[in-house]
């Protein structure tokens, strides 16, 4: 899974906030639909299938929602 973006490599799930990734199957599908059917997307919590977008005119008009930690 981590080669599917570099998203997956750089941040792991962290139990204490409830995160768990999609299988690297399942946000191809996602993605997928994302991409045929979406324009304009709120990805809410799921930020392993907004970074995995590779139609930038979507990924570009697209927003991600997701609790993000500071360094």
């Amino acid at each position: 899974m981590d080669s599917l973006n570099p998203f997956l490599v750089k941040h792991k799930e962290k139990s204490e906030f409830n995160q768990y990734w999609y299988s690297k199957a399942t946000i191809t599908f996602m993605v997928n639909e994302c991409e045929q059917f979406g324009h304009r997307i709120a990805f809410l919590s799921t930020p392993s299938i907004y970074y995995s977008l590779k139609n930038k005119e979507i990924r570009g008009t697209s927003k991600v929602f997701d609790v993000r930690e500071t360094d």
